[in-house]
């Protein structure tokens, strides 16, 4: 999902949705990035800026072939020099992964 958004001030500030296999390397589940200014005509070829880097990091985290580090730098830099915001060095987390016999006995738990 991705969407323009006037706040109450009148600016134009951008909306989107993270992939869900880019939240571990982006580390939120949405993006938010004011776009600062109040013409809708310029507030619309900064989002298509911003869009096309994150469908870019998109496309690479699709490709089987694509090494994690490379991802994690797309992402980085991303962060730094589209969204103008401090990146934080987090290791990447991946959510656990239970097992069958995980699964069953946590079933037979509840």
């Amino acid at each position: 999902m991705t969407s323009l958004v006037k706040t109450s001030h009148g600016y134009y500030k951008l909306r989107l949705r993270v992939y869900k296999e880019l939240v571990p390397y982006l580390n939120r589940q949405e993006l938010n990035k004011s776009l600062k200014t109040k013409d809708i005509k310029k507030a619309k070829l900064k989002a298509r800026k911003i869009l096309n880097e994150y469908h870019t990091i998109k496309s690479y985290c699709e490709l089987n072939k694509t090494s994690e580090a490379f991802i994690i730098q797309l992402c980085k830099d991303f962060i730094e020099n589209t969204l103008e915001l401090n990146s934080i060095n987090r290791e990447v987390s991946k959510p656990h992964q239970y097992t069958y016999e995980e699964v069953i006995e946590d079933f037979c738990i509840y």
